[in-house]
């Protein structure tokens, strides 16, 4: 997780907005079952600030640090401002989200078109998911987008091997 501090000056007022970007993340174990690789992908970059953030005024610097970086080990590194809150907070989002797929996906009498509709229409409230921050939210639109690929790219099997135990029946 990097820390991007951008300062802008705005007619003689300077203002600093700190947020915090990453790379590449593990955010829930279904999402890297496709992964053959470990650690961080060579091509991954991350956008500093990008066309589409505006700031007030001209900006002046743009700082970058290294907060937190959480090897395969579990070893730790850097000063860990936020970094690890952050990427708790989208961990819990994301096993929210497929709890919350998975309950409903019962309750609808495990019916594919049903799982599929969930998936691909709109997203479910922060309060029936009960996210209770921003970085789980996140995490749990993470995790939904990561289905909806699955499901545009492999189809409706990519979805049960994850979301319904083997031993679980179907229905049309």
């Amino acid at each position: 997780m990097l820390a991007e501090a951008v300062t802008s000056d705005d007619n003689g007022t300077t203002s600093t907005e700190l947020k915090y970007v990453t790379i590449d993340n593990f955010i829930h174990p279904d999402l890297h079952t496709d992964s053959k690789k470990e650690g961080i992908d060579h091509d991954a970059e991350p956008q500093f600030p990008s066309v589409s953030e505006n700031y007030n005024g001209i900006i002046t610097r743009v700082q970058v640090h290294v907060d937190y970086v959480e090897f395969i080990d579990k070893e730790t590194l850097g000063p860990n401002e936020a970094g690890e809150r952050i990427l708790e907070g989208m961990r819990d989002g994301a096993t929210k989200y497929k709890s919350w797929l998975e309950k409903e996906y019962e309750i609808h009498g495990k019916s594919v078109s049903t799982l599929v509709r969930l998936i691909e229409d709109e997203p479910p409230s922060a309060a029936d998911l009960g996210v209770e921050s921003a970085s789980q939210e996140q995490g749990a639109i993470i995790y939904r987008k990561w289905l909806q690929k699955a499901y545009q790219t492999k189809g409706i099997e990519e979805i049960k091997k994850h979301l319904i135990a083997p031993s679980s029946a179907v229905s049309q």
